[in-house]
């Protein structure tokens, strides 16, 4: 996956929980109104660009297993967090 390219959100989730070693299963709730039943995520950098000059460095995947693993060591150095 790239920057600039869709995601559905299914794909997203089971990623997550992939890259988490987590136990979790997906719940499937009615639709909502107006939601679309194969809607895609897409995140949209203009405005970051234009305005900031920033460019994605990572696709997805990879900004994620960042973004975990930033989150994991947060969470050691908490000290009042028990798990």
């Amino acid at each position: 996956m790239e920057a600039g390219v869709g995601t559905k959100v299914n794909v997203l989730a089971k990623m997550i929980i992939e890259k988490t070693n987590s136990k979790a299963e997906l719940k499937y709730l009615p639709m909502r109104i107006g939601e679309e039943e194969n809607a895609i995520i897409i995140a949209n950098t203009n405005n970051a660009k234009n305005i900031l000059n920033y460019m994605p460095e990572h696709n997805l995947e990879l900004g994620l297993e960042k973004t975990i693993l930033f989150y994991k060591d947060w969470v050691k150095r908490q000290s009042f967090l028990k798990f």
